[in-house]
C-alpha cells in the first residue's frame, strides 16, 4: 500500500527515482525497496512528515492523510485517528480509510 502510493505520488510529479533520491539525499536502492514494499515504511513520525513534504504533499490534504494511514497499516499499526475513536465515546470521523486503494 504505502510503497505503491509513494511511487504514484513521485511519478505524478514526473520525478524519476534517482532524481528524487539525489535531490533529497536518499539511496535509490533503499528507496526502491520501500516503493516495491520489500522494506516497510519508517515508524518515526518526524521522518514520515519529512518524506510527505519532500513528496509535495500538502498537510491535511487527502493524499497527506492517506500517506500516514498507509504508513501505519503497512508498519502493522492502527492509524491514530481510529485508536482515538476506539477509546473515546466520539463517533468515527468521516474520513476515507486506507481500504480505498485504487479509487483515486
Amino acid at each position: 500500500m504505502f510503497g505503491e502510493f509513494i511511487k504514484q505520488i513521485r511519478e505524478r510529479q514526473r520525478l524519476g527515482l534517482r532524481e528524487f533520491c539525489l535531490d533529497n539525499g536518499y539511496d535509490p536502492s533503499n528507496w526502491s525497496k520501500i516503493e516495491r514494499e520489500v522494506l516497510p515504511p519508517p515508524r518515526d513520525e518526524e521522518t514520515l512528515r519529512t518524506w510527505a513534504k519532500q513528496l509535495g504533499l500538502k498537510q491535511g490534504s487527502d493524499d497527506w492523510l492517506k500517506f500516514f494511514d498507509y504508513a501505519a497499516v503497512d508498519a502493522g499499526r492502527i492509524p491514530n485517528y481510529i485508536l482515538n475513536c476506539l477509546f473515546s465515546s466520539a463517533p468515527f470521523p468521516a474520513r476515507n480509510p486506507p481500504a480505498r486503494i485504487g479509487k483515486s
